[in-house]
């Protein structure tokens, strides 16, 4: 049987991949909605989504994963730490640049 610390370090890494994964997606939405609903203002807030989920998927993820394994093989307690918070602060901001994006189509 697998031990369940290992496959738990796999699944929080795969979730961080996840969320930066859905949070580029929404930015490339945006920027679809941007291009062919003639709003270039979205463009802006596109990017921004586009760049944080680059940031999540490429650098934050990976540290967090790093601590996770590093916990686990000291048998310490996990802290949550900063980018637990990072991550749920870029979550609210595409959420945020979403209902912008949905608000400025109806109003076109």
């Amino acid at each position: 049987m697998t031990d369940p610390r290992e496959t738990q370090a796999e699944r929080t890494a795969l979730a961080w991949q996840r969320t930066a994964l859905g949070v580029v997606g929404i930015g490339i939405l945006l920027g679809h909605r941007a291009v062919t609903g003639g709003n270039p203002a979205l463009l802006l807030p596109a990017g921004a989504c586009a760049v944080l989920g680059v940031v999540l998927l490429s650098g934050i993820g990976a540290v967090r994963n790093r601590q996770i394994d590093d916990a686990v093989a000291r048998d310490e307690p996990l802290e949550a730490g900063g980018l637990l918070w990072f991550a749920t602060v870029v979550v609210v901001v595409v959420a945020v640049a979403a209902a912008v994006s949905i608000v400025a189509g109806r109003q076109s």
